[in-house]
């Protein structure tokens, strides 16, 4: 599961399966494109030095989204706004696709009350609670750039302190904090974060 598809998951109640309200749409714009350029980072797609990012490889990705995304940073060399604001004219769109996806996996149910009116409802909480591990795992590690991305799009949507509790979410917090001071990965996308 990519980080926007968990990100998608919080956006639902685990215990009542709703939706919750929707984000405002420009954090979300930014929190989907955050999560994008992190899981191209994870995946080795890209490398950044201090101020770029570069493309390491052409391999062809597995997941359509990011295959997606890589294209629309492959041309050139970008720094980290650069970056941002190549992907978050996409994120709604990608958004709107996760939500597909995970009904096509059966993690999402689709509901169809009034005709081209759709809504999703959560059907898999064991998924939901999967999705939430990297948010734990902050607290044990600050090094994984998956769990930075995913604390800085959470707390970006208003969600963070739904998906974990309130003392974890605020350790949560403190870890990419910490981690914006490091160097390479990290420190690159939580800048990506904080100029978009």
């Amino acid at each position: 599961m990519i980080l926007a598809e968990r990100l998608c998951l919080f956006g639902f109640d685990p215990l009542s399966g709703r939706e919750r309200p929707a984000p405002e749409r420009e954090a979300l714009k930014t929190a989907i494109a955050g999560l994008m350029l992190a899981d191209l980072l994870h995946v080795g797609r890209f490398v950044t030095d201090a101020e770029r990012l570069l493309q390491h490889d052409r391999w062809p990705l597995a997941h359509p989204l990011l295959r997606e995304a890589s294209q629309r940073l492959s041309s050139q060399a970008r720094g980290p706004l650069e970056a941002m604001q190549a992907l978050r004219p996409h994120a709604l769109r990608w958004w709107r696709r996760t939500h597909k996806t995970l009904a096509a996996r059966d993690v999402l149910e689709v509901q169809v009350p009034f005709p081209f009116l759709r809504r999703y409802r959560l059907r898999s909480r064991q998924a939901w609670q999967e999705a939430g591990a990297p948010l734990h795992d902050t607290l044990g590690s600050a090094a994984a750039i998956d769990a930075i991305a995913l604390t800085l799009a959470t707390q970006r949507c208003g969600w963070l302190a739904d998906v974990v509790d309130a003392a974890n979410a605020r350790r949560c917090l403190v870890a990419a904090q910490a981690a914006a001071d490091d160097t390479g990965r990290i420190a690159w996308i939580t800048r990506a974060f904080a100029a978009a």
